[in-house]
Order: C-alpha cells, then structure tokens, then sequence
C-alpha cells in the first residue's frame, strides 16, 4: 500500500512538471523527448541522421474568417464549422489552381495575359453587348470598367479559392505573399480585359463623346444608343469609337496621338472592306470621317468625306433611300458646311442634296443631333462657304485685273444675291412644333435658336465679302424708314457698312449668350463664335477727319457704349472656347482662338476690312471648326 502511494505521487510530479512544446520534428513524429540541444539534438547525434531543426508547423484555420461569395453564389450560414487545415512543409502547391501562384510576380502577369487570347486582330475580341442604361447620361459619374465585364464568363472561369485542399506553404514565404495566397480573387486576379488597351477606350468613349458628339444626348443619339449595339459586331464601328476616345487623351498621355491616328485609319480601311451599303460601314465613317482635326488639325477627312458621298450616291442608284439614308444625308449637309470654309472648292465634289422625308411624319419635327431642325439652313450656309471661299482665293492670288476675272466676280454677286435671298426665305419651326430630344440639358428652343445663329452667320460672310448686297439691303431700309421712296438714296460709305456689320454680329452673339453654357449644342457653337466674332470691330479711332467733325456728343455716347458692347461681346466669344478646350480635344479649338485673336489684332493695329477667312487662308489655319 505504501509502495503503490509512492508510485502515485511519483506519476502526479511528472504530470505536473511544464510540457516542452519544442523538439525537433523527427522526435516528435515518434513521439518521443527530444532534448532540444543546439544545433541538433542528441538523439539525432547518435542516431548519425541529420536532425531538422525546431520550425513550429503553421496550422490555418477558416473557423473564424466570413467567406467572399463568388458572383452568383450567396452567403450561407449554416452554422457548421470550417475545417482547418494544416500547412505541412513538404506539401506541393496544385499546378492547376491560380490561388496559389505568386500575383506579385511579373511573369504571373504575362500569364494572366495570354490566357486572354491577346490578338492584333480586333475581331478576336467578344465583347459584352451593353445597355443603353450601362451608358445613360445618369450613370456617367458612377461608370465602371467592371460594369462591362459583369457579363463575361471569363471573368469567374476557374478562379474560385480551393477549400479543399490545405493552402502551401513556400521556403521563404514572406508576409506579402502569404497574405496574396489568402486574397479575393478579385484582388489578385488580373483579367485581360483590364490590362487591354481597346476595352479600356471603349469605356471612355461611351462615358465622354457621344454626349459633345451630338446637340443632345439620350436614347435618340445614335452615336450612343447605335454605337452600343453595333460595336461588339462592328470593327469598323469598334475601331471608330476606340480612336475618337484616343484623341481625347493626348493631352494627358502624348502615345495617345499615334494610337488615336492609327485606330481612325484602321477604321477607314475596315470600312472599305465591309459590305457597301451597310449601316454599320456608314456610322463608321460619320464618326471617324470629321473628327480627323481631332488627331491633327489640318487633316479634315477629304478621303472619308469622298468615299461616304460614293456609297450615298450609290444607294440613290440603287433605289435602297430609307430612313438611314436620310439620316446620314443630314449629317453629310452639316459636314460639308464646314469643309467649305475649309477645304478648296476644287476638292469637294457637289452633294446631289436629296433629303427625302420619312414614310410616316409625326405631328412634330424631330431634330438631327448634327442639323438640328434646320439642314435646309446648314446646306445654303455650306454653298455661301463655298462661294466666299472661291472668291478670297481669288482675290489673295489675282495679281492683275483681267476681262475673265471681271466677269467671274460678276457672276459671284449673281450667286451671293440668290443665296442671301434664300436665307432670308428659310422658315425655321416654333420650339413648340419639336419633339423633344429627350435630354434636359438641350430644350428645344437651343435647337431653334442655333438655327436663327446660322442665319446670322451666312449673311455676315455673304455682306463682308460683297459689300453691294448689304448697301443695297441699307438703301432699302433707309428708303422705308424715311418714307421716300421715289427719292433716290445716297450710296452707303464704308464706315456705315462696317457699323451695321457689327451692330449684327453684336445681336448675334447675345442671342447665342441666351443658350447657356450646359447646353449639348455648346459643342457646335465654334464655327457660329469665330464667324461672330470677326465683326467685332469698333471705329472710333480710324475713321476719317469729316466723320468727326459732323459726330455729335450723342453720336459720341453711341460710340462709347458700342465700344463697351464690343469688348463685353469679346470676352463673351473667349470664355466660349476657353470653356470648350475642357469638353471636346482642344486642337481644333485652339485654331479657332488663333483666328480670332489675329483677327482682333489686325482690326486694332489700324487695318479695314479684316475678315477671319482671309487670317485662315493666309495662315494656313485650315481645319473644321467643331
């Protein structure tokens, strides 16, 4: 009895004594007391085997972690507990399971990359269909590259993080890749599609140009909604939209000039290859076509503008006229009122002009987002840029006074007589009498009020550059306000023409001061400003001796409140375009300001009869301003 007491007592010592947690891992696995010596232990030393050392095991466990549902797949709380795991040091990480390869690795990267079937043709890509709603106005601010790829299956293909296998462990692991190991598959797996260049300019497309490429931006844009569904079956239309979205990133990143300007002659050359008559190969190269000035100022699409009038005119040929060749009609009379002022007569070949209504016309107008509610005015505007242009090359490069010569500036008053007359005779519809445009940024009355400025444009270039129809228009409003028609006016002198001219070009630029500056018509407002602005002259220092001595001091505070309208207006046309460098690629736009500031400083040096056309001319600061 004493003896087993002993025994007992002896047990209760050695159970009470402190458990090494330590030894090295061949002791351990035989479950047998190491005696921890450094640098290995005794029993190793006399078994002669190498001892491995004392590195506790890592055991991971998801009891406690809240797991990350892959999309598609909801939380479950069952309320089981996750199994843990331990991370032996001779296991192998699987070579098929992305979780356990190192993102931080470049190589990694590269992989990710090609697994992405990365390709130099475009038409390799398939790309996910968007909604009108992923690229609405509303959701611009809130726009999401991720959106985009919400729909693709590649993303969830074969990235879920395994939960049945134990997670390796490296030699060498640091903290960094241990945490890596553990992360979202969001965090650490990179898709293609995030690191390629085209699904990244899309996205910037649809987020920034089609709102400046239209008077309006909602469902009735076809540069957002047509464009939306056309991209992902177009490569015409893809390429397109990739280089106007280019060109608005060369000022943050200059390798955005060459790509932009590569992408848009992608685009042509894909356009030419796709079937004639089709829609998509149309919308390609109205949005490619006019933006050239966008890459680079002088290039205004010559080349695109020929080959879109050859597949109208074919479609005339062919009888296949519809609603989208009307549509693209309007467009080509608002593109070709700007390469008038631009481009050589010689250049552009005539538009046979066929506008031909819809089959069903509704009770109200709708507005071109390029024409507006007005094409018929934009066309006569175009035809006044091609004569004025005409003339002014003529008159920079006649030396001599020829009978030829005579009789050519005889026939041009011929045509500027019936062009100004037209104008005059064109009837722009009430606000009212437009369907809306469906966007609250651009009521309709924008539409019709930009209309009126057009008006306002085409008869200042056709009064400048042939002063007899202004004073003959003069005589006739002077006959009526003086009541003597039978008495014969006295002819206009030169300083009356170029009162009345800016006393025009003034009404002018305060009706365009009523649109406000959020408008979508801001965008178009370029050619209206600098074709203003050229008129804002004040004489008050170079006219002649007999005008000042027969001025009265009434006539002297006329003059000073004209000259405070002209300096007020001209602030006005600078903050304009400042304002439009910020919404649309500023290249075009910075010729426009050149123009007009060299217009302004040849007027107050001194020089008569300055007009922003010629300053182009001989500049060389051809470009379409839009």
């Amino acid at each position: 009895m004493e003896e087993s007491k002993q025994r007992m007592n002896a047990k209760t010592t050695r159970r009470g004594g402190r458990k090494s947690r330590g030894g090295c891992s061949r002791c351990k696995q035989q479950h047998l007391k190491c005696d921890e010596q450094r640098p290995a232990c005794g029993r190793c030393t006399r078994l002669g085997v190498t001892c491995p050392g004392y590195s506790q095991s890592l055991k991971w466990s998801t009891k406690h972690e809240v797991n990350t549902p892959t999309p598609g797949q909801d939380l479950q709380d069952d309320g089981d507990e996750q199994p843990s795991y331990t991370n032996q040091q001779d296991s192998a990480p699987p070579a098929d399971n992305a979780a356990f390869l190192d993102w931080s690795d470049p190589s990694f990267l590269d992989q990710m990359a090609t697994e992405g079937q990365q390709q130099d043709d475009f038409t390799a890509f398939v790309f996910p269909s968007p909604t009108f709603e992923a690229f609405s106005p509303s959701n611009q601010t809130s726009l999401d590259i991720n959106h985009l790829l919400s729909t693709s299956e590649q993303v969830t293909t074969g990235m879920e993080l395994s939960t049945t296998q134990p997670p390796p462990r490296r030699n060498g692991q640091s903290m960094l890749r241990s945490l890596g190991a553990r992360m979202p598959k969001s965090a650490y797996r990179i898709h293609q599609s995030l690191r390629d260049e085209p699904h990244e300019l899309l996205s910037f497309y649809f987020k920034v140009v089609p709102q400046v490429y239209s008077m309006f931006d909602s469902e009735r844009n076809p540069f957002r909604s047509a464009v939306s569904n056309s991209f992902s079956h177009s490569l015409a239309v893809n390429l397109a939209a990739q280089s106007m979205a280019a060109s608005y990133l060369v000022e943050i990143n200059p390798k955005f000039a060459n790509i932009g300007a590569k992408l848009r002659q992608q685009a042509l050359d894909a356009a030419q290859n796709e079937s004639r008559h089709d829609f998509h190969v149309l919308l390609a190269m109205i949005m490619c076509g006019p933006t050239g000035n966008w890459h680079q100022p002088r290039e205004l699409g010559l080349e695109a503008h020929k080959a879109l009038r050859e597949h109208l005119d074919s479609m005339i040929g062919s009888g296949s006229i519809d609603e989208n060749y009307t549509f693209f009609q309007k467009a080509m009379v608002h593109w070709e009122m700007y390469l008038a002022y631009a481009a050589d007569p010689e250049a552009l070949r005539p538009s046979q002009n066929l506008m031909l209504p819809a089959p069903y016309l509704p009770s109200k107008q709708a507005a071109h987002p390029w024409t507006g509610v007005a094409p018929d005015t934009s066309a006569l505007v175009g035809s006044i840029g091609r004569l004025v242009r005409k003339n002014r090359l003529r008159c920079l490069n006649q030396q001599f006074v020829t009978q030829s010569h005579i009789r050519q500036m005889a026939e041009d008053l011929t045509t500027a007589r019936n062009l100004e007359a037209q104008l005059l005779a064109c009837q722009h519809p009430d606000p009212e009498d437009v369907a809306s445009t469906g966007d609250n940024a651009t009521p309709t009355w924008h539409l019709t009020t930009i209309a009126d400025l057009h008006r306002y444009v085409g008869l200042l270039q056709l009064y400048r550059v042939f002063p007899d129809l202004l004073s003959d228009r003069l005589s006739q409003e002077s006959d009526m306000d003086a009541l003597v028609a039978a008495s014969e006016s006295l002819p206009t002198t030169q300083t009356q023409r170029s009162e009345w001219l800016t006393s025009f070009a003034l009404e002018g630029l305060k009706l365009l001061e009523t649109i406000p500056s959020e408008s979508g018509t801001k965008d178009f407002q370029a050619f209206l400003l600098v074709g203003l602005a050229s008129e804002l002259v004040c004489d008050t220092q170079n006219q002649s001796s007999s005008d000042i001595v027969t001025q009265t001091s009434s006539r002297d505070d006329e003059l000073i409140t004209k000259e405070l309208d002209v300096s007020i207006m001209r602030k006005f046309v600078l903050d304009r375009l400042h304002a439009l460098l910020g919404a649309i690629p500023p290249k075009p736009i910075r010729v426009c300001l050149d123009i007009v500031k060299e217009t302004w400083r040849r007027i107050d040096s001194g020089q008569h009869n300055v007009y922003w056309l010629d300053v182009m001319i001989q500049n060389g600061w051809e470009t379409i301003l839009a």
